[in-house]
């Protein structure tokens, strides 16, 4: 089957057609109105601070109580022990580990058995609570970042 002229590849020599039909070039679709600076701001105004406040043991056992979440976590833990590995070659003095928004110090826990210091900082002091659990040999610190 020949491929019409206009279709024919615009750098092929010699007329040669591509093993591959050449598509036209899709429609582009309409712009979308960009959002404003204050639409962008409003929810850290205090959607998130407020949205995080006494819900650290609920959402810190959904890492373990969901097989979904579950495994993510074990996916999670190996790219880290590649990256904490990669980290370890670089740095022949240690690594000084700063987490923010660390949560319920779930990566910070895991990353502090593997560095010199592991500092966490977050806005709730529910999520904070068991991050001192979590990450028993790291500084925590309440405090907002946004």
């Amino acid at each position: 089957m020949a491929v019409p002229a206009r279709n024919r590849h615009r750098f092929s020599s010699c007329g040669r057609q591509p093993r591959w039909p050449i598509l036209p070039r899709p429609i582009s679709s309409p712009r979308l109105p960009h959002p404003t600076r204050s639409a962008m701001t409003a929810p850290t105004d205090s959607g998130y601070r407020q949205s995080h406040q006494g819900c650290g043991t609920e959402y810190h056992s959904q890492f373990s109580d969901n097989p979904r979440r579950r495994m993510m976590w074990q996916i999670e833990q190996a790219m880290l022990e590649d990256v904490l590995e990669s980290t370890r070659q670089q740095s022949p003095v240690g690594i000084n580990y700063l987490d923010f928004a660390c949560g319920t110090g779930r990566v910070l826990g895991f990353v502090s058995e593997h560095t010199n210091t592991a500092t966490g900082v977050d806005v709730s002091d529910s999520m904070l609570e068991v991050a001192a659990t979590s990450a028993p040999g790291a500084e925590l610190i309440s405090a907002d970042i946004t």
